[in-house]
């Protein structure tokens, strides 16, 4: 039988990150060049570090959803999930999952669906 310890479940988790880290670096200078030009590796890791700190508060936590997170904080703004109403408004709902919170962030940033505010998203107080 195969034990694995602690010590070495997060030592595998943090390889994850990194190879994660390193994918996203490439990959957000690659779909937002002008808003990554003046951001070394460095401070595009941190950029990325805090991306994930703030997504998983708000219950995204898959690599996929984590990477949109990432995605819509250079499209809106570092701090969308604070300064933007609607997106507020779709992280502050606790009926919904963080599956669902990033894809209603990201169809509304797109104009995919009117953002909350709408008849589209009621109210779930009324």
């Amino acid at each position: 039988m195969l034990r694995i310890f602690d010590d070495q479940m997060e030592d595998l988790a943090r390889a994850r990150r990194d190879v994660f880290r390193r994918g996203m670096i490439a990959d957000l200078r690659e779909h937002h060049p002008r808003e990554t030009a003046a951001l070394s590796d460095a401070g595009l890791t941190e950029l990325i570090d805090e991306g994930m700190r703030r997504a998983r508060t708000h219950g995204i936590v898959t690599e996929g959803d984590v990477a949109s997170w990432l995605h819509l904080m250079l499209d809106l703004g570092r701090d969308f999930d604070r300064e933007i109403p609607w997106a507020r408004d779709i992280l502050a709902r606790e009926d919904f999952t963080g599956r669902i919170r990033i894809d209603l962030l990201v169809a509304a940033s797109e104009g995919r669906i009117p953002p909350p505010g709408t008849a589209f998203f009621p109210d779930p107080e009324r």
